[in-house]
């Protein structure tokens, strides 16, 4: 069924000494060989310094993370690089997280320097904590850290941010939109007050928005959803194209624009 584009409801230190630091202490120790001769060349008296620390053989990429702007309710996926700098069996290591507004699983474990983590952040209530995720070998033992500031506060948001369709897949793609509200909290009669594409032409709404409200007792807070479900024309899926919809939602209202795009069938 095909409705209507418009709708609006009614009611991450290293500790390194200086080079000018090392070589004075050595000569006072009693160093001897050209290297240690007040002629010798700078290249060379550099080389004999303490070498600077190496990074670590298995590690995050990035090492760090800022997730401060979150949504008590909201479901945020990102991928993350294990990197070794030598061949490693993937399968001997494990990840974990430190809350339980983070989860992380193994992605792809193909490359044998190169393994990819999916690391998804899901909060139903306020937070404001340090997370981490950790990789460990069969010992237990931590051999590389992610660090993220994660931040979840009740306010309205859209998920995906972003839609993209692959070649070959479903057409059809759903947009969520939600806030959570303080327990016990009057909810508003509808979350969506309004919705409007940059081209009707391309894209329809194929059912009417469904909300729903979740307010199970254990949860400091009340989340409202409202979800809704498009699929390009099938003339405008012949071709590569994209669309812009703005979407007017929460209390009180706020206004976020998500960009479709698809690829097109030949």
């Amino acid at each position: 069924m095909i409705v209507p584009m418009t709708y609006r409801p009614t009611s991450r230190l290293r500790n390194i000494l200086p080079v000018a630091i090392l070589l004075p202490a050595a000569v006072a120790v009693g160093c001897a060989g050209t290297g240690c001769a007040p002629g010798a060349p700078p290249a060379e008296r550099a080389a004999r310094a303490e070498p600077a620390a190496k990074a670590a053989p298995i590690r995050f990429e990035p090492a760090k993370g800022d997730h401060s702007d979150l949504a008590v309710g909201e479901t945020v996926v990102e991928r993350l690089a294990l990197v070794a700098d030598a061949p490693t069996d993937w399968n001997a290591l494990a990840v974990a997280t430190s809350c339980e507004c983070m989860s992380a699983r193994f992605l792809d474990r193909s490359d044998p320097k190169r393994a990819w983590i999916e690391v998804t952040y899901l909060s139903d209530k306020l937070e404001d904590i340090d997370g981490m995720l950790t990789a460990m070998d069969a010992q237990r033992r931590d051999v590389a850290r992610y660090e993220a500031k994660v931040v979840a506060k009740r306010k309205p948001f859209v998920q995906p941010r972003k839609v993209v369709l692959e070649a070959g897949g479903t057409p059809r793609f759903e947009i969520v939109m939600g806030q959570a509200f303080r327990r016990g909290e009057k909810l508003p009669d509808f979350l969506l007050d309004s919705l409007a594409t940059s081209d009707d032409s391309l894209v329809a709404l194929v059912a009417p928005p469904e909300e729903t409200k979740d307010e199970r007792a254990d949860r400091d807070s009340a989340v409202m959803l409202c979800r809704l479900a498009f699929e390009p024309n099938e003339a405008a899926r012949a071709k590569q194209g994209s669309v812009k919809i703005t979407l007017r939602f929460g209390a009180p209202v706020v206004e976020r624009v998500v960009e479709a795009s698809w690829p097109g069938s030949h």
